[in-house]
């Protein structure tokens, strides 16, 4: 999930895109639109991927399990505070 805003930045027409409701683990409702996004990591193009902008500029960046888990295997190494990325294709 990504603020308003990067969608904004890709050219993205927010009155043509679905809504949803969402809710955090705090339990409060955010308004988000659903949207594609194209990402390119390491110089190699992905698909688009299915995400959320939230309606609101303040949300953090959240990522998901949808069109990301399906492409890699992803190792979290939080003592090293590192991401890794294993190509599934």
């Amino acid at each position: 999930m990504l603020p308003r805003l990067f969608g904004e930045l890709i050219g993205l027409d927010f009155d043509r895109l679905p809504t949803a409701a969402v809710t955090g683990i705090e339990g409060r409702g955010l308004k988000a639109f659903k949207g594609p996004l194209r990402l390119e990591i390491a110089g190699l193009p992905l698909p688009p991927i299915p995400c959320l902008f939230a309606a609101s500029d303040r949300t953090p960046l959240l990522l998901g399990r949808e069109g990301i888990f399906d492409l890699f295997d992803i190792h979290f190494d939080n003592r090293h505070k590192k991401l890794a990325l294993t190509r599934l294709f």
